[in-house]
């Protein structure tokens, strides 16, 4: 198999698709999984929509071995489909595209009666709480606590409560210890007692470990610990936010958690959530940094849960900042400027106002990080500020780079060009740094 395929080849592999020699069929699916999808993606969105049941199903598995985030549109669409076994393969793929709004959809799967699609959907839904999204955990608590469910269902969904963190799987099972069937709660008091058992020895490894991976001078034998570390999850995170904000100034500290953080992945939400959140030592400056510090881990599009979080922590600066005297509000600038990257990241243009206030007219100096959020999220009323922030900083060739690709970046999406009517009334300043900013 190769990787690129000409248009007709392409089009000669969905059609083998539907091939009643199982050879042909499934040579087709292997060599389309593995095809460049700048070839193919289009394509195959189109015969989604018109060929037969096998074929649809065999491309909503295909879509589901790509990450291209063009896959999703396609694949919702498939949950209308008369066919459950298209509805089935669609939701298997849609667990790879980690999204709120898919979420909500394969929650709305749960309503069609058929024990098959429910539990497509559970088992999905147990894959989005791996991934720390807690808004798939509801719908399991409800089928769970649901008497009018079959058991088999019921202790499918109790089995995704395996993959909470400790804390929310805790709170979960407050709410079911009221729980009627013999099994279920015999599962529930399961998992209260090794919670209870594991708690506290694993809070004891965990210290020892970092406490071990301080001291430790062989790199190797670094690395294991580290190991060790990630493998005991989201406990570990909470531990090492609680020492680091203790010891602020231990660097060491400091570099060996950040490291650790980047190899627990996704494992970390809870943790900074419950950090984002509680956060309010705004007084004290190198707690700040090191807040602002562990922001910056999670500017990316896999921690998007974090939005509502992360909006939270722009309302408390804005609150805590009123009435300060401006080298104090100056002096968040930094902080914001991650915060909005970070939300930009995910996509998210909630805060996009309080981003308009701190540009303003882009005469002031800002960080390189919120022009890069303007670039990514920014609209149209962002470009003369944009002009004048070239202007601001005409010496500086990173600078100077990263607000072009803002300005353009929000240019073609707006489609607008030089001629633009906004650009009619530039003064002189303005005009050559248009024209320097488009070459």
């Amino acid at each position: 198999m190769k990787k690129n395929y000409t248009k007709d080849e392409i089009t000669e592999l969905i059609s083998n698709l539907s091939s009643d020699n199982q050879e042909i069929s499934d040579f087709a699916m292997g060599a389309l999984l593995i095809a460049n999808p700048h070839r193919h993606l289009s394509d195959l969105f189109e015969a989604l929509q018109t060929g037969d049941e096998a074929v649809k199903a065999k491309i909503c598995y295909i879509l589901g071995g790509n990450s291209e985030k063009r896959c999703v549109a396609p694949l919702l669409s498939m949950l209308n489909e008369k066919s459950i076994i298209v509805r089935i393969a669609a939701i298997d793929s849609l667990q790879y595209f980690p999204d709120k709004n898919v979420i909500q959809k394969i929650i709305e799967q749960l309503k069609i009666d058929n024990e098959n699609l429910h539990h497509a959907a559970i088992t999905a839904l147990g894959e989005f709480l791996k991934q720390n999204l807690l808004e798939a955990l509801p719908p399991l608590i409800d089928i769970i606590r649901n008497e009018n469910n079959d058991l088999k269902t019921r202790h499918l969904a109790m089995s995704k409560l395996k993959f909470l963190d400790e804390t929310e799987l805790n709170k979960t099972l407050k709410i079911l210890k009221d729980i009627t069937d013999a099994s279920l709660y015999a599962q529930v008091l399961l998992f209260q007692d090794e919670l209870k058992e594991g708690g506290e020895q694993k809070i004891k490894k965990i210290n020892k470990l970092i406490e071990n991976l301080l001291s430790e001078q062989d790199f190797l034998r670094q690395f294991k610990i580290e190991d060790k570390l990630v493998e005991l999850g989201g406990q570990t995170a909470r531990i090492l936010i609680e020492k680091i904000f203790e010891d602020v100034e231990n660097l060491e500290l400091r570099m060996r958690a950040r490291i650790i953080f980047e190899r627990l992945g996704l494992k970390i939400i809870p943790a900074f959530k419950t950090l984002l959140e509680t956060f309010d030592q705004y007084e004290d400056f190198k707690q700040v940094f090191l807040f602002q510090d562990l922001i910056t881990i999670v500017s990316d599009r896999q921690f998007a849960s974090l939005e509502s979080s992360l909006l939270k922590v722009i309302s408390n600066i804005n609150e805590y900042l009123v009435g300060k005297n401006p080298e104090i509000q100056n002096g968040f600038l930094f902080i914001k400027s991650d915060i909005h990257f970070a939300l930009a990241k995910y996509g998210s243009n909630k805060a996009l106002e309080d981003m308009r206030n701190m540009f303003s007219d882009g005469t002031k100096r800002h960080y390189i990080d919120l022009i890069k959020a303007i670039g990514l999220i920014g609209e149209k009323d962002f470009l003369l500020p944009l002009i004048n922030q070239y202007h601001v900083y005409k010496d500086f060739k990173e600078l100077k780079s990263a607000i072009k690709k803002a300005f353009k970046a929000i240019a073609f999406r707006e489609r607008i060009n030089k001629n633009n009517p906004i650009f009619d009334n530039l003064s002189d300043v303005q005009a050559q740094n248009l024209k320097l900013i488009l070459r």
